[in-house]
């Protein structure tokens, strides 16, 4: 019965919802036989992770197996109550890792998200155009993405250059082991006005952007609490 159910599914729904019916069959069916019910669906089940490049190998199960581990465990249940292969693990770091590339490749893409390739500028286009490319022909690649862009890339790598000393430990301190920011990058806070001057400098594009939210939730305004600052001498 339960195999049938799993094949009418598969003629309209999505690889995730068949993901889901599995593992409610698991919880609430009783089925019989396991092992044959995923060998009999696991190819339906594991179609959008092999739209996504996961090799079929103990990759591809284990995408499968995460999914529905997470429905089980919703349940207090676990995989190991059922006869389903094991999370196949070569070292001890690949079940997180697994997690983190199953993650990554879930993430929902928006019409809203296409939208925005529309707004790339020649420069990013060039860019986005290889990733992209690489990903359609299925070619391994390592790209390097010199950024943040900005308006004055002479301000925008010595923000970066500013950056790495911080993280690497060789920015020079002032008392109490405090970093002392260039003037360059502060705006000084002397009226109302400042804090216009500060929004403009952090959104330049706001009134032509304004419909556009991802504008906003790539930018942020960074401020500080009283007690971890004040003005150098």
């Amino acid at each position: 019965m339960y195999h049938e159910t799993m094949q009418e599914a598969a003629q309209f729904q999505m690889p995730s919802e068949l993901q889901q019916l599995f593992a409610t069959i698991l919880l609430f069916g009783e089925p019989s036989n396991t092992h044959s019910l995923w060998n009999n669906n696991f190819a339906a089940m594991s179609e959008d992770f092999a739209k996504k490049g996961i090799p079929d190998n103990y990759l591809r199960i284990n995408a499968v197996l995460l999914q529905i581990k997470h429905y089980l465990e919703y349940h207090d249940k676990s995989l190991s109550e059922y006869d389903l292969p094991p999370l196949i693990s070569p070292d001890n770091n690949l079940n997180e890792s697994s997690k983190l590339l199953l993650n990554e490749l879930n993430i929902s893409i928006t019409a809203e998200d296409l939208s925005n390739i529309e707004l790339l500028n020649k420069n990013q286009k060039i860019v986005f155009n290889t990733i992209i490319e690489h990903i359609e022909k299925n070619q391994p690649a390592t790209i390097f993405i010199d950024g943040p862009a900005a308006e004055n890339s002479s301000d925008a790598n010595e923000f970066k250059d500013f950056l790495l000393r911080i993280g690497n430990g060789t920015e020079q301190t002032v008392e109490d082991h405090m970093i002392c920011i260039p003037d360059n990058m502060i705006i000084k806070w002397c009226n109302e006005e400042s804090l216009q001057t500060l929004i403009k400098s952090t959104f330049p594009f706001l009134k032509t952007y304004t419909p556009n939210i991802s504008y906003f939730t790539n930018r942020v305004i960074l401020t500080t609490k009283n007690e971890h600052f004040r003005f150098c001498p």
